[in-house]
């Protein structure tokens, strides 16, 4: 499997704004809870909403994340100095990721004009289902946490 480092990155970046806690830098287990070496959408959704990911980037707390909400959060993801601008690297960053216009628009299955929790965490756990199996398994876990370690240094 080729792993696209562009996208891992990308991924990483995210994660560290989204999350409270490093809960993706823990055993995988810990959200494998039938313990059957994948996370399923459901097991993903139960560790990713125990750390508030999708009520970080809900500002005004509407159930709903608008497009402008989207932005400012993938953007604040990759304001690694957190100076409230991108600098050129970050802007590079940025530019190569997979995190877009296009990226909102897919998500947001109902064509609603927000992301509700359930298409947030579904456009979330694709990112990681590598190989579009409906798991996300070991080794997409483990490339992931080798390609990004350092991501998640909160």
């Amino acid at each position: 499997m080729t792993i696209d480092l562009k996208k891992f990155a990308s991924v990483g970046a995210i994660l560290a704004a989204l999350t409270a806690t490093p809960a993706l830098a823990q055993d995988m287990g810990e959200w494998d809870a039938n313990q059957d070496a994948v996370v399923d959408q459901e097991e993903f959704n139960t560790g990713f909403g125990e750390n508030e990911a999708f009520g970080g980037w809900d500002e005004d707390a509407s159930g709903g994340i608008s497009e402008e909400e989207y932005n400012t959060g993938v953007t604040s993801s990759f304001d690694e100095d957190e100076s409230g601008d991108l600098n050129e690297d970050e802007q590079a960053a940025y530019d190569e990721s997979q995190w877009g216009d296009e990226e909102y628009s897919e998500w947001d299955a109902d064509a609603s004009g927000d992301l509700n929790e359930g298409e947030f965490n579904e456009g979330a756990f694709g990112t990681y289902d590598e190989d579009e199996s409906g798991d996300w398994n070991e080794e997409e876990y483990a490339t992931y946490q080798e390609e990004d370690e350092g991501w998640f240094d909160w």
